[in-house]
């Protein structure tokens, strides 16, 4: 698939009493699970992106902690994963795009918790960024940044 624009993306990682904040996707007949995410708006921090966005996908109220992993795509833009603090709320479609785009058995959006030590039993996408995840998060999620640059303008 080629992606038809450059665009940077900000994405929140919301861990919750050993609980990791996803969205169920089911889109033509295929079912996935994404780390909530979007677009960075002009003129708009990537760590502000990252909690606006968990916020309208999920209703989840965060905070950015710190930037765990960037990860350039040539052609597409860069990709900034913030873990973020869980604040309040339970997953649920909010008020974003995503609502209108939602059809029950055709486009769906199920945001929800998934356990840690349950992912890798998920399709999550991107793979490399659970990984990632999974990897740090054993590790208690080390201080050093991740940077991870891509030469490839499909996925």
């Amino acid at each position: 698939m080629l992606w038809p624009r450059k665009r940077d993306r900000a994405v929140g990682i919301v861990i919750h009493e050993q609980q990791l904040l996803l969205i169920r996707r089911f889109k033509r007949g295929d079912t996935y699970y994404s780390l909530p995410g979007g677009g960075i708006d002009k003129g708009e921090e990537p760590s502000a992106a990252a909690t606006r966005e968990v916020f309208e996908e999920t209703t989840i109220v965060s905070k950015t902690v710190r930037l765990l992993y960037h990860h350039e795509y040539k052609g597409r833009g860069e990709h900034f994963y913030f873990l973020c603090e869980y604040i309040s709320g339970q997953p649920r479609l909010g008020q974003g795009d995503e609502r209108f785009r939602h059809i029950k058995g055709i486009n769906e959006y199920d945001p929800m918790w998934i356990e840690l030590d349950d992912l890798s039993n998920y399709n999550v996408l991107p793979k490399d960024a659970m990984r990632l995840i999974i990897k740090e998060h054993s590790n208690g999620f080390s201080q050093k940044v991740q940077k991870k640059q891509y030469n490839r303008n499909r996925l």
